[in-house]
């Protein structure tokens, strides 16, 4: 899978709507077919555009492809980012509700989903550039959860075999995603 090779050119606006447009229309394509063989050609006819437009935005199938896996994990740091003030003054059980609840809700968006069924899907077949952008997604992810997570330092004592329990999960999970 090739990275987005999109040029920063011309109408803004409409170059994102259209790129916004097309990464939707991947979504719901995937979604609904699977992802066995996702067609270019498909997609398009379904989005209603050309696939000069797919080169222009994202290079080919590989960038369309990654761009919704980017923007899969914007949507879950964005989702979970947008709490770091929130959680300060929260008692613990209703501070780890709220993230949970958080992560959940951009889990289970459709374009979450569409993007973990790439990430399974291409896990053989990704080329090293690809895998670099993943560790730092993933990494990303790491420092928001050490946000999202401080001035839980006094509970270590009585949450450290949950936490362990739960990080391995999210370890395992996220390695057979992305290995």
């Amino acid at each position: 899978m090739a990275g987005a090779t999109r040029p920063r050119a011309g109408n803004q606006e409409r170059a994102e709507q259209t790129r916004r447009m097309v990464i939707d229309e991947t979504v719901r394509y995937i979604l609904d077919e699977g992802f066995a063989a996702p067609s270019v050609r498909r997609i398009t006819k379904r989005a209603g555009v050309t696939w000069g437009v797919v080169q222009y935005h994202f290079g080919d199938l590989g960038g369309l492809l990654i761009a919704v896996v980017d923007e899969g994990f914007r949507q879950l740091t964005e989702a979970l980012d947008g709490l770091s003030g929130e959680l300060t003054d929260m008692p613990i059980a209703q501070r780890t509700q709220t993230v949970v609840d958080a992560a959940w809700s951009a889990f289970s968006s459709p374009t979450s989903m569409a993007a973990i069924e790439i990430l399974i899907s291409t896990r053989a077949g990704r080329d090293d550039a690809v895998n670099k952008r993943l560790g730092d997604a993933m990494r990303q992810l790491t420092e928001l959860g050490r946000r999202l997570g401080q001035g839980l330092d006094q509970l270590i004592p009585v949450l450290q075999p949950c936490a362990l329990l739960g990080q391995l999960f999210v370890h395992g999970l996220l390695d057979r995603l992305l290995n």
